[in-house]
């Protein structure tokens, strides 16, 4: 699946910030839920999932720990 090292790969590779963490919180980075929208696409060409439910709120997921939660409770 993923694991912290690609999945944070991945978030500097969309949103161009280079000084990440796994608890970087992204609207200290400048980033909104766009720039989590565009990461949630890209994790779902890399990994052949489909991560986008009709219940989800961006607004919820603050940093890439949500992104690396949220694909492991939805990509199953």
């Amino acid at each position: 699946m993923v694991d912290a090292n690609m999945l944070l790969s991945t978030v500097r590779k969309v949103s161009g910030v280079t000084e990440l963490q796994l608890d970087s919180k992204f609207p200290e980075l400048g980033l909104d839920s766009t720039n989590v929208l565009e990461m949630l696409i890209e994790f779902e060409i890399l990994l052949d999932i489909d991560l986008l439910a009709e219940d989800m709120n961006l607004d919820e997921i603050l940093s890439p720990l949500d992104i690396l939660e949220y694909i492991r409770r939805y990509a199953k």
